[in-house]
């Protein structure tokens, strides 16, 4: 199997917050506007992290993370992800 491209590396990053925030967000039965505001962040911000679109800042992920009430490094676990997984109408789901 050839090595994954930086890029690559990157945006499985970039799925793995986008993934972990949702949880996070969705267990506390906020909405993304809830979010936002507690967090300090903007709407589109979290619409854009949660859709795995925008590069976070650490500042911007720090305040994500006490928002959710978890640590930082938390929310880029890949252990929180299922491997598979597709977006259907503001949800997750996993792929069977």
């Amino acid at each position: 199997m050839p090595e994954k491209s930086k890029q690559e590396k990157r945006q499985a990053l970039r799925q793995t917050l986008a993934y972990n925030v949702f949880r996070f967000r969705k267990a506390r039965e906020w909405k993304q506007e809830d979010l936002a505001e507690i967090s300090n962040l903007s709407r589109q911000m979290i619409n854009g992290i949660e859709n795995a679109s925008r590069n976070v800042s650490l500042d911007n992920l720090d305040q994500l993370a006490e928002a959710l009430g978890t640590e930082t490094y938390v929310l880029l676990l890949p252990t929180l992800r299922p491997d598979y997984m597709r977006r259907s109408n503001d949800s997750i789901k996993v792929a069977e």
